[in-house]
């Protein structure tokens, strides 16, 4: 015998309900990786789940029977391109639905570097290549405006074939992403390039750029008496604020980097004290007051200054080779022993 409900009363609608998600994880993961499960509950009915509005499309997969989340497309969990991914899910029983929202935050993770003789942690060789030997740091990259010649290799200091890149006013220029690790919180590291400059020599060229943080830049010289050179480096470094500290122009040096010539350039940032070679010779040295170099998160650049609107506002004709960074303070041997490395 089947009891009947007289009372008249509407049946109860099912509800549904979805909460938000959120997690970090650490950057550079495997497709695959499990990330969570969203919790959504329905009175009655079975769930189905589905994903919508992923920031970066086709970074997460989501199981439309649980709720699972996994990586999808493990480039997109990269620190220095995302920091976060967002995305919305939706929970359906198939008369109700709800929506929950999805926050993936992506930590930052510092690999173990390898180190090199003195702290060598960055060696772009250029040796027909824009990687770097050291596999601490990506590939650097050409970039400029369409139909520009890119850096062509060309013959390096020891004469051998496609070892160094030759780098043209009206040609493409060369850029590494943003890489922290290349601005020293302690104040304590040196930069080292060979330049083989061909431009006008009344005009200072940008060797290397990294807005905020530091700057090297050439005029080459023409002989003008048995021992000085008329030539000009001029490097810059960070204040205390987000504005360059300190440029300083040396028009007569005692080791001048000369048109059609190799020389080897070293910036040195050692605790309060920035200091200047050319050519193993120290040519410049200054104090500096900022407290502590902070990452400006810009781009570096060899052979070019980017203006406000990403447009090069300054070039550098010549050839360039060898690039390093080490993350201490060079001596002055040690820096001898490099520009005498021919």
């Amino acid at each position: 015998m089947t009891a009947c409900d007289n009372s008249g009363d509407e049946p109860t609608p099912s509800t549904i309900t979805a909460s938000d998600f959120s997690t970090s994880i650490d950057e550079n993961p495997t497709n695959g990786d499990i990330i969570g499960t969203v919790e959504a509950s329905a009175t009655e009915g079975t769930l189905t789940y589905t994903l919508s509005n992923q920031s970066i499309t086709g970074a997460l997969a989501m199981d439309t029977n649980t709720g699972e989340l996994s990586i999808a497309d493990a480039s997109a969990f990269d620190f220095e391109t995302n920091t976060s991914i967002t995305a919305n899910y939706t929970a359906s029983n198939g008369t109700e639905e709800a929506t929950g929202n999805i926050t993936i935050t992506i930590n930052d993770i510092v690999s173990e570097l390898n180190i090199g003789e003195n702290g060598l942690i960055a060696h772009y060789t250029f040796d027909n290549t824009l990687s770097d030997a050291m596999d601490n740091f990506p590939d650097m990259v050409v970039e400029g405006g369409t139909g520009l010649l890119d850096p062509a290799a060309e013959r390096d200091r020891k004469g051998e074939i496609s070892k160094s890149y030759r780098l043209r006013s009206d040609g493409k220029y060369i850029k590494l992403n943003n890489q922290d690790l290349l601005v020293d919180n302690d104040k304590s590291f040196t930069i080292t390039v060979w330049v083989y400059p061909e431009g006008d020599r009344q005009i200072t060229e940008p060797i290397i750029y990294k807005e905020f943080d530091y700057e090297l830049q050439v005029s080459p010289g023409e002989f003008i008496n048995p021992v000085r050179y008329n030539s000009r480096v001029q490097y810059g470094i960070p204040s205390d604020t987000d504005t360059w500290g300190t440029n300083v122009f040396t028009p007569s040096l005692p080791a001048a980097p000369r048109r059609q010539r190799w020389s080897h350039i070293a910036l040195v940032c050692d605790s309060d004290e920035v200091r200047v070679y050319v050519n193993g010779i120290e040519v410049d040295a200054q104090d500096i007051t900022a407290p502590t170099f902070k990452n400006s998160d810009q781009d570096l650049y060899i052979g070019a200054i980017l203006d406000a609107s990403g447009n090069p506002s300054s070039r550098y004709t010549g050839r360039v080779d060898d690039f390093r960074y080490y993350n201490q303070a060079l001596t002055e041997t040690q820096i001898q022993a490099l520009a005498n490395d021919l």
